[in-house]
Order: C-alpha cells, then structure tokens, then sequence
C-alpha cells in the first residue's frame, strides 16, 4: 500500500469512527444528563457539526482540484457536492463557498473555541446505569 492510499485510509477510518461514535450518542439516553451538561454537549455537538461542515468543503474543493466533478459528468462543484451529499441547491453552494475551506492547515474555522467537555457524566452512560427512567 503506498503512502498515499494508507492516509487516505486512515483519515476514512478516522471518520467512519466518529460516524459511529455520533450515532451512538444521538440515539442514548440523555435523561441521566444535568442541566449544565445538556447545554454543555449542545454546543460541543454544535462545534463537530461545524467541523464536519468544514471537512466536507476541504474535501469537495480538493475534489475540484483533481477534476473528479466533470470527470463524473458535473458542470460545476456545486452540482457535484448536491449529488453526492443528497441536498438542496442552497445547502450545496453553502457548502462550496463556506470561507472556511481557505484556512491554512492546523488552524481552526473560529477564532476561539469554548472549553472541551464531555457530554455524559462519569459513570452515567446507558450500558451502566438504567433506572427504567
């Protein structure tokens, strides 16, 4: 495998993990979470959203670079987005033109971020303690 195709393979992984962890927690339960929690994990869900927003615009113009967008028969990168993504045509230009896609490797899309937190209390998750609640 060259170089190459072990990042790539490694930056999918690194996705698809946090697919699953996303998933795992939208469907648990959140009544075992306080009131600070709530707002806490409603902004750190907020600050993956726009990371993946702006991962998804990095990865689209990388895409337009290559030319994979008319190599697939797509006139413009905003077609394309919409027809991978599955969106409306004003989601799919926001995308394509999010200022976001400029920023130099390593730094951040906002200027400051709000302090990491964990979204469920220590010992409160689902597998650990149900209550029937």
């Amino acid at each position: 495998m060259s170089y190459a195709c072990s990042k790539m393979g490694d930056v999918l992984m690194e996705v698809e993990q946090l697919c699953d962890g996303a998933a795992k927690l939208a469907a648990a339960p959140l009544w075992p979470l306080a009131d600070d929690e709530i707002v806490a994990c409603l902004r750190a869900a907020y600050r993956l959203e726009q990371a993946a927003t702006v991962l998804q615009a990095r990865l689209a113009h990388h895409a337009e670079t290559r030319g994979v967008p008319g190599e697939q028969g797509h006139r413009d990168l905003t077609g394309w987005v919409r027809s991978q993504l599955l969106l409306d045509p004003r989601p799919a230009r926001d995308r394509v033109t999010s200022k976001t896609t400029s920023e130099p490797a390593g730094s951040s899309p906002t200027t400051a971020s709000p302090p990491k937190t964990t979204c469920m209390p220590s010992g409160a998750w689902p597998e650990q303690q149900h209550d029937g609640r």
